[in-house]
């Protein structure tokens, strides 16, 4: 078309709701961006309760076996020694032992949280956004007949036109909201996160502000001209002819979730597909986070106990345990193997006699009493009375 030319300079992205999903799940509600920031700003809180809940049993526990050793360091020989350094050496293992089995899971979790962070804060931006697509144009020279909002004459060029997006409007995204109504009130499946539908990445690109621009001829109006007039390779030959912007839009984006999964398996298969694709975007794009969705679906951290979990027939018939009080436990001159079916009747009896049968009755003598024990805290000049199990402040 030789009277029209398409200017092409990015704007800002463009977003719209779109229409929602009806399934069952939190992730299979989302509809749009501010219903994608709520889903993975879940499954990121999600993620940070289970770091910080295994991180908190750990250290927890990592307390307690301290005070047991000192509550052995205290004592010296005594049985109630003996048995509060055998908790501890018990304990330790278990603790090294579920630490290296999660500290992978951890790291995993940990990158998943970044990227549906990231995520959110993309999709609560732009579905906060939401412009009519209609800019103002400023005129650049005036004149009688400018049909055109800006035009440029045969003896004026170079006048600058200013572009003037409307004013945007906003619309607010609740991420979380104290009545549950997030999402429509679904709840959320983390072991089926991995078969939603999330936003296309193209809503995430820059989108065009496209001007058509057109040609005026001196009696006024939009004509096309031919070359000598407003040819792209001649200069306008009148004064009152030029070239100008007709109009200018910024198209709005009707987007909505892709049409299907990334994932065809809602349980989850026996791998992750790994992102690999290629883009300028700094978004995480969907399938860097179905990628950490399908991960995390898959996680399950080892479970660390914490002193008030710990109960009497954890330890009876425990090989680990056994070994310990073979060792520690046994009267002077009493050999008893742990790896012989015939002792490991009477290491448990020696368990049941220190450590008893009932729960409460060990977590007294073994916890509460432990914890409780008085114990000068000194440290230079200072000195201070307290228990085991408090706090010091200096």
């Amino acid at each position: 078309m030789a009277n029209l030319l398409y200017l092409m300079l990015l704007a800002a992205p463009l977003a719209t709701m779109a229409n929602a999903d009806t399934a069952d799940e939190m992730g299979h509600a989302i509809a749009g961006p501010c219903a994608e920031a709520q889903f993975t700003a879940a499954v990121a809180d999600e993620l940070e309760t289970r770091i910080a809940s295994a991180e908190a049993a750990a250290q927890e526990m990592q307390r307690q076996i301290a005070a047991w050793q000192l509550f052995a360091q205290k004592k010296q020989n005594s049985t109630a020694a003996k048995a509060a350094q055998a908790l501890a050496i018990y304990f330790t293992d278990r603790l090294a032992e579920a630490e290296a089995k999660n500290a992978q899971h951890l790291t995993t979790l940990r990158q998943a949280t970044t990227i549906l962070n990231r995520r959110t804060g993309a999709t609560l931006a732009l579905g906060e956004i939401q412009s009519s697509g209609q800019v103002t144009i400023g005129t650049a020279r005036g004149h009688a007949n400018a049909d055109l909002q800006a035009y440029y004459t045969g003896t004026a060029y170079g006048h600058t036109v200013p572009i003037t997006p409307q004013d945007i409007q906003t619309a607010k995204c609740n991420l979380k909201q104290a009545n549950g109504d997030a999402l429509h009130g679904k709840r959320m499946a983390l072991h089926k996160a991995r078969s939603i539908k999330l936003l296309k990445d193209e809503l995430f690109a820059p989108k065009p502000t496209i001007l058509q621009a057109a040609c005026k001829n001196p009696a006024g109006g939009v004509t096309n001209l031919g070359k000598g007039n407003c040819g792209q390779d001649a200069s306008i030959t009148t004064a009152t002819a030029g070239l100008g912007i007709a109009t200018a839009n910024n198209p709005t984006t009707h987007d909505k979730p892709a049409a299907h999964q990334i994932y065809k398996d809602a349980e989850g298969a026996d791998t992750c597909a790994p992102y690999t694709a290629q883009t300028k975007l700094t978004v995480p794009l969907k399938a860097r986070v179905a990628e950490a969705l399908c991960k995390v679906g898959k996680l399950k951290l080892e479970t660390i106990q914490t002193a008030a979990d710990v109960a009497p027939e954890q330890l009876k018939g425990n090989p680990e345990f056994q070994i310990i009080v073979s060792q520690l436990l046994t009267k002077p001159g009493e050999n008893l193997d742990p790896n012989k079916d015939s002792d490991k009747p009477k290491l448990d009896k020696i368990i049941t006699d220190i450590y008893s049968e009932s729960k409460d009755t060990f977590q007294a003598n073994f916890v509460t009493k432990v914890n409780s024990e008085p114990i000068k805290f000194k440290i230079g000049s200072l000195e201070q009375d307290t228990a085991i199990g408090d706090s010091v402040k200096t």
